[in-house]
Parts: C-alpha cells; structure tokens; sequence
C-alpha cells in the first residue's frame, strides 16, 4: 500500500487505500472493512498518537476503509452509535440515531463505495470500539433481525453492553436463529470497569458460547494488561488476523 487518500461523506471522512483500483481497472476485488471509533485519535498513547498507530497497521491488516468522524465528534458518536433512546438511568442525552447510521451505511455508503471501487460484498468487516463497539453489535443485531448479509465479520472491542439496560442481552438469541456465517470478536481490557466493562462482556460471552451456534466462528478475548483506551488497535488487528483471515 502506498498512500490513503480521503473521501468525505457527511459526517465522516472515508480513507481509502490507495492500491485498491476503480471499476475500470481488471484486479483483485478486495475486501472491505470499515471501523467507527470514539475520539481518541488524537490522544496520545503510550507515545503515539491513535491515528498514526492505526495507519502503521495498515499494511498489515489489508485495511480498505477507516471512518472517523469529524467535528462534534463526542455528540456524534452519542447520535450515531446508539439504539435505541438512552434510558435515564444511562445518565446520557442519546437519541438512538443508530438505527439511521445503520440506514446511512447500508444505504448509501456501501453502494457509492462500491460503485467506484472493486469491492467484494461478501467480505466485509465492521470494526468498532467502545460506543463504536456497541454499534458494531447493534448493527448484527439489526442484520439478523432483518435477515440482510451487509457485513461477514464484526469486530467489537469494549462495547458499551450496559446501555439502555443491556439492550443487546438479545443478540445469542438472534445468533442462534440464523443460519449465516458469521465471525464474531469480542474484546475487552483487563484494566477496565469490572462492573459496567469486563463482567458484560463475560457474560455475553458465556450466553453465545453456551448455545453451541454452528455456522458461527466467535472469539471473546480479555486484554489483560490493557484499559479502555488501548483495546482498540490490538483488537482490530487480532480479529482481522483470526476472522478475516477465514474468509480469504
């Protein structure tokens, strides 16, 4: 890969790796992995920036797409990424617009990305962390609801599972009905909240694992050595290396 160059599309800019080649170029159809991350790209961490961290991983990870949003990005992400309305008790003002940007994606992103580019529909991942991670989540729940095949994989790392009364408890159930195959990761640090951060993602785990879903490739992972900020880019990079991998 020699570059990225952007593309922007309402409220997030699209990087788009620049060995991937329009629809008139005769190549490879490539896969295409899309993330939606807190803002935290421009906090440094352990002496790199979130931003130029992701980009170094890059080369390795065959990442097509990154989504960022820009501006406003904290009352985004409480717009975008969550659904359904916030209860009181989640102590934040949230709409549910996660409903809409599932729309937004599905809808209009997908086919402009892949109208332009030699994109492979049956090789997506979705990646997310922390309310990014819940809509990951959110967003297989709506797919298998709906019985739609938008994405193959879903990488979520520190999902926010306590929102709106753990909403998404449902999900093993709807796993269990279905009939694709899916890959399904599942992160959390060590160093987290035990109560609101480690200890939902545990039990989620044992709901889906309990229930034996074939069909189904899942892995739960606990970094333990890792707090909410430094999940991400090891999540990603483990869950495309383990998941992704599969579908090649």
């Amino acid at each position: 890969m020699t570059g990225l160059k952007l593309l922007s599309f309402l409220p997030f800019i699209v990087l788009i790796a620049c060995s991937w080649k329009d629809k008139t170029t005769v190549n490879k159809k490539s896969p295409t992995k899309f993330t939606q991350f807190r803002e935290i790209q421009k906090r440094n961490i352990k002496g790199h920036s979130f931003k130029s961290r992701i980009y170094n991983h890059l080369d390795h990870l065959d990442v097509a797409v990154l989504s960022f949003t820009k501006g406003l990005q904290e009352s985004l992400r409480v717009r975008d990424y969550l659904y359904p309305e916030s209860l009181p008790s989640d102590e934040i003002d949230a709409m549910g617009g996660g409903q809409n940007f599932q729309n937004y994606l599905t809808g209009q992103l997908l086919p402009k990305i892949d109208a332009q580019y030699r994109t492979d529909n049956n090789r997506r991942a979705l990646l997310g962390h922390s309310f990014g991670g819940y809509f990951v989540l959110y967003s297989l729940l709506n797919q298998l609801q709906n019985k739609t095949n938008h994405f193959q994989t879903f990488i979520s790392a520190s999902p926010t599972l306590w929102y709106n009364n753990f909403f998404l408890n449902q999900l093993p159930e709807q796993l269990a009905k279905s009939e694709k195959q899916l890959g399904i990761f599942l992160s959390v640090g060590g160093m987290e909240d035990s109560t609101w951060s480690i200890t939902p993602v545990k039990n989620l785990t044992v709901e889906i694992q309990k229930r034996n879903i074939k069909g189904h490739s899942f892995v739960s992972r606990i970094y333990n050595l890792l707090d909410h900020l430094d999940v991400a880019v090891l999540s990603f990079t483990k869950g495309l290396q383990e998941l992704a991998a599969d579908k090649e």
